[in-house]
């Protein structure tokens, strides 16, 4: 699970808190059900869900390339392409909360440093520069250390995990986050859908459309998305490639939504969200936000351009972040909760309101 990821890149990015799944000390009066929150060891709370809504959506896609970067650099030995500025990532594993992050400059690692909390935050090694010096309960790191990065363009965390992979690999996050755009969407066609999900994504088709009638198998056995036949009233049974192309994006997007349920993952939409008929968007919102829908405690990262979307009677405020562009390009990433009235306005419903009339004011 990520908590937070943070980007301080010359020229990209204005503030170094670029985004966040903790949750801050608020109360959540006005919800229906649920809270939003995981709960963890040591008072830690996590949120669900979380939104970035932007004016414009190449701020949500310089995010995520930027974060893409650093989750490839950390199974990287050496320093990747176009790799520039400082990046750290908080992410749970176990209950254990980890905390990664590096500096570079110049194609040259200036810090790189990596900690642990169980009871209080341990490092397990901090390098700056070419010194660097390793926890002693790591013995084999300090080894590993002393044979292989000596010099400044070498990750000492990529490099311990292609070592060490037994000792590190299972705490990278690659395995519980996943990525879903446009480029990938397509790709969840070949899953395999139990009765189970076919039953739910016919529920949800039917939300979204009342002359929706049925989805079934086209023969018994193996059942992807790419067998399944769609039936709507006075239509003739349709197969899947038969649909309009934004029906089949949407049916996808409802079966990447319920499949991240079903594991314990944070699921990071971006692009997608705004696809969603906005009854299907309120029933997700409800979902994942729910403990009794979301038992194992799967979270939902969304980019979007409607403040409708994301409705308050089923969200945070503190699950709200703002994204927005300077005059000169840069990007700045604010939580809701950092706008002076917001707490009012998001209680009240008139948040979206707010927003797009330039109503919200920094405290």
């Amino acid at each position: 699970m990520i908590i937070q990821f943070t980007c301080n890149i010359p020229g990209i990015t204005r503030t170094s808190v670029a985004f966040s799944m903790e949750a801050a000390s608020i109360r959540s009066v006005h919800l229906e059900e649920g809270t939003g929150i995981i709960f963890l060891p040591n008072d830690l709370q996590v949120l669900r869900t979380s939104a970035l809504l932007g004016l414009s959506s190449s701020v949500n896609v310089v995010l995520f390339d930027e974060l893409k970067k650093m989750l490839s650099a950390m199974g990287s030995e050496s320093i990747i392409p176009d790799l520039e500025g400082e990046r750290e990532l908080i992410w749970l594993k176990d209950g254990i909360r980890y905390r990664y992050g590096f500096d570079v400059r110049n194609g040259r690692i200036n810090a790189e440093w990596f900690y642990y909390k169980d009871k209080r935050e341990t490092y397990i090694f901090s390098k700056r520069e070419d010194l660097f010096e390793v926890n002693n309960r790591y013995k084999d790191l300090t080894e590993l250390v002393k044979r292989h990065l000596a010099g400044p363009t070498k990750f000492l965390f990529g490099t311990a995990v292609t070592l060490f992979p037994e000792g590190l690999s299972d705490l990278l996050p690659h395995d519980f986050v996943t990525f879903c755009d446009r480029e990938s969407l397509h790709q969840t066609e070949t899953v395999n859908l139990s009765s189970d999900m076919r039953k739910a994504l016919q529920t949800y088709l039917k939300q979204g459309d009342p002359s929706f009638e049925s989805v079934s198998l086209r023969s018994r056995g193996v059942a992807t998305v790419r067998h399944l036949i769609f039936k709507y009233k006075n239509c003739p049974a349709l197969s899947f490639h038969d649909l309009d192309r934004e029906i089949q994006d949407e049916i996808l997007v409802i079966l990447v939504l319920l499949g991240s349920l079903k594991e314990r993952r944070t699921l990071i939409l971006t692009g997608l969200w705004d696809m969603l008929n906005p009854l299907l968007q309120r029933g997700f919102l409800r979902m994942y936000n729910s403990p009794a829908d979301n038992p194992m405690n799967s979270q939902l990262i969304l980019t979007t351009l409607n403040p409708y979307s994301i409705f308050y009677r089923f969200a945070r405020r503190d699950q709200i972040w703002l994204s927005q562009k300077s005059e000169d390009g840069t990007l700045q990433m604010l939580s809701l909760c950092d706008f002076r009235g917001s707490g009012e306005l998001w209680r009240k419903g008139r948040f979206p309101e707010a927003w797009i009339s330039g109503e919200l004011r920094l405290t």
